[in-house]
């Protein structure tokens, strides 16, 4: 009786768990940046840098081994191109801005701050979620309004390629408008 009861109860979570579970989608559309006054990073700053997948973080020599392994959790690094943006940032409040000064939040003095984020190409169509690697064509739109299924349309079909950073629309990688 009870080995039926706990087999019954395995089967109903298995089951709730399956139905929450959902198939992974294509990369979402891009996202204006925060602030309206605020464009796309300009990409302007670049340096070649090693770079963990699995921390998501630029690596210096000393936090590789020999192997050119991550000594925090020994995958492989690889050598890409980061961009480089450097930003005022507030330790009071978090706010961020692009000119030295007080902020213009709590009136605390910013210090600056440099963040590295990867370079990559996507599809210059906003609403297609195509990115690579390396610079070319788009090879085919992965629209917003076919994000189902990662069904693929040709809105964008040979369209070039434009360099991006993933930290793009968030401080410190904007422009001015």
């Amino acid at each position: 009786m009870l080995r039926r009861c706990l087999v019954v109860c395995s089967l109903v979570a298995l089951s709730a768990a399956l139905q929450a579970w959902n198939p992974p989608q294509a990369d979402p559309p891009r996202k204006q940046p925060a602030d309206p006054k605020w464009g796309w990073c300009a990409v302007s700053d670049t340096e070649k840098s090693w770079w963990c997948d699995k921390c998501k973080a630029a690596l210096a020599k000393t936090d590789m081994d020999e192997n050119k392994e991550c000594k925090n959790c020994r995958s492989a690094a690889k050598e890409i191109d980061l961009c480089v943006a450097k930003g005022f940032v507030c330790d009071g409040c978090g706010a961020w801005s692009l000119e030295k000064g007080d902020c213009a939040h709590c009136n605390k003095a910013l210090r600056e701050k440099t963040v590295k984020s990867p370079v990559y190409y996507r599809c210059a169509n906003p609403k297609c979620a195509y990115s690579a690697q390396a610079s070319g064509k788009c090879k085919g739109c992965v629209c917003a309004d076919k994000m189902v299924g990662k069904e693929r349309c040709d809105a964008c079909d040979k369209e070039d390629l434009v360099k991006s950073c993933k930290a793009s629309g968030t401080p410190p990688h904007v422009t001015k408008k």
